[in-house]
């Protein structure tokens, strides 16, 4: 995001780097939600992994006390890229499919007839542009390490992408934020003061 923003006088060359030469990824997100959870009834406990897309991973993420059953599936990389292109009733019937195909069910199952399907494609987000983490070239990080989430005068970086924990999830964000607002205050505390 900070590509998108106009400072003035610029940020120095080597943090603008940092900037220009990272993008963030497709990832991709699909719930689908069950009266029941039938892939339980087939033994099945609703994880799996796949190298044939659309569905990279998937997971049960019912809540049982309340009788939500879903399958939440991450549609990532290459796959994730072009289902992202897709109007969403193709996307939807390709998760489903590959559900089918996976559970190794009849056309009748209820694996192909979920009460609803959400998708959430993080590249349309305005203020996320992508998931999961930036991605960069090989020793990115170590070539740019002595300006990497640096401060830059009274300018903090904050951000999943600047946590050392983390990176990419909520939790990196928080850890991130946590260390920005540490270093504004000591910033604050350094300054010196004005007599009223």
């Amino acid at each position: 995001m900070l590509r998108n923003f106009n400072i003035t006088p610029a940020l120095p060359q080597r943090v603008r780097e940092v900037t220009d030469s990272s993008r963030l990824g497709h990832y991709n997100k699909a719930i689908l939600c069950y009266d029941t959870p039938w892939w339980r009834d087939l033994g099945y406990n609703g994880f799996f992994m796949s190298y044939t897309g659309p569905i990279a991973l998937a997971r049960d993420t019912s809540v049982d006390e309340t009788s939500h059953y879903a399958l939440t599936c991450f549609v990532n990389g290459k796959f994730g890229e072009d289902w992202s292109k897709l109007y969403p009733h193709e996307r939807r019937r390709l998760v489903i499919q590959q559900i089918g195909r996976i559970f190794k069910v009849q056309a009748d199952s209820e694996a192909f007839r979920p009460i609803e399907v959400f998708d959430q494609i993080w590249k349309h987000e305005e203020f996320s542009k992508g998931a999961l983490a930036p991605v960069t070239e090989i020793g990115h990080y170590t070539r740019y390490a002595d300006v990497y989430g640096k401060p830059v005068g009274n300018i903090h970086f904050v951000g999943t992408e600047y946590s050392t924990e983390w990176k990419g999830y909520m939790e990196g964000a928080l850890c991130s934020g946590e260390q920005g607002a540490k270093e504004v205050i000591e910033a604050f505390q350094r300054a010196p003061r004005a007599n009223l």
